[in-house]
C-alpha cells in the first residue's frame, strides 16, 4: 500500500490545523483590544452614537461571519471523516471510536464558534 495518499492527507489537515490557528488568534487579539481602525474623515459630521453603532454593526458582523466559519469547518470536518467513508466502502463496517471522535471534534468547534458570540457587543 502506497503512503503517499496518507502523507498529503497529513499535510492538508496540518495546513488547515495552522490557518485555523492563526485566525483563532487574529480573533482574540482584536477582541482583548487591539486598536480600531480611525474613522477616515468624512466630510459630513457624525455623531459619537451613530459612530458607536456602525462600529458594533460591523464587530458583530465580523463575530457571525467567523462563529459560522467554525461551525462550517466542524461540519466539514464530521463529513469527511465519518460520512465519507460509508459512501466509498458502500456497507462495510466503519470505526466507531473515530465517528466519536470526529463528532467530540465537530462538536468543540461548534461550542468556539457559540463562545465567540459572546463578545456580541450591543448596538443601541
Amino acid at each position: 500500500m502506497d503512503a503517499t495518499p496518507a502523507v498529503l492527507r497529513g499535510i492538508a489537515v496540518f495546513g488547515l490545523a495552522c490557518e485555523i490557528g492563526v485566525t483563532v488568534i487574529a480573533i482574540i487579539l482584536r477582541i482583548r483590544g487591539a486598536p480600531e481602525a480611525k474613522l477616515a474623515s468624512n466630510p459630513t459630521t457624525v455623531d459619537e452614537d451613530t459612530a458607536r453603532r456602525r462600529d458594533a454593526k460591523r464587530f458583530n458582523e465580523r463575530l457571525k461571519l467567523f462563529a459560522t466559519f467554525l461551525n462550517g469547518i466542524g461540519i466539514a470536518f464530521l463529513i469527511t471523516v465519518a460520512v465519507a467513508p460509508i459512501a466509498q466502502n458502500g456497507a462495510a463496517p466503519i470505526s466507531v471510536l473515530r465517528t466519536l471522535m470526529a463528532l467530540v471534534v465537530a462538536i468543540m468547534l461548534h461550542l468556539v464558534g457559540q463562545w465567540v458570540l459572546s463578545f456580541w457587543k450591543s448596538e443601541e
